[in-house]
């Protein structure tokens, strides 16, 4: 029985040391009271992607697109042509989003950056994204594609970590992101 412990010990250690960069919330900055006001319950999620994923939200936004009875037809072809055009590689995607459950236009106060430790931009791209899910929750939903994958051989020490910020609604989320 101990054989077996410690084989299946050594595999979810293995797994999580190849699961992609690590992720820490750090010196984030919020105004609980505000934000309920305004948002009425919220979630925040900031999260390395892998393909399996990308594909996931690629297509929940497809989907969200398809049911959105606000915007016009021509619109939702320019988001899904502009999603399309964003490509999946490892360990260069990451996500965040913001739920909440009052209707509010997030974007139009957004600030997203990352950047490395000498404050160099890491971003290639940025694909953002609003709607509603079925359930009645309004998401606002940022893709970051990076120069370049978040591995060592990509980022020496002296670069790390790298630092994601998203500045809104008089709130500021900070997360350190290493391999």
């Amino acid at each position: 029985m101990k054989k077996y412990s410690a084989g299946i010990i050594f595999v979810m250690v293995f797994l999580a040391a190849c699961a992609g960069p690590q992720i820490k919330e750090s010196g984030s900055r919020a105004d609980d009271q505000y934000l309920q006001e305004m948002l009425g319950t919220h979630f925040y999620l900031f999260k390395s992607l892998d393909e399996s994923l990308f594909n996931y939200n690629k297509n929940n936004i497809k989907f969200s697109l398809k049911n959105d009875k606000v915007l016009r037809q021509i619109e939702k072809e320019n988001i899904v042509r502009k999603l399309d055009s964003f490509k999946y590689s490892d360990n260069t995607i990451f996500m965040f989003e913001v739920r909440h459950v009052k209707p509010y236009q997030i974007e139009k106060t957004a600030i997203i950056s990352m950047k490395d430790s000498s404050g160099h931009d890491v971003i290639a791209d940025v694909f953002h994204v609003n709607g509603q899910y079925a359930d009645g929750v309004y998401f606002h939903l940022w893709l970051i594609s990076l120069k370049k994958p978040v591995t060592k051989e990509f980022y020496p020490a002296n670069e790390l970590p790298l630092i994601f910020s998203a500045d809104f609604l008089k709130q500021k989320k900070i997360y350190n992101i290493q391999p």
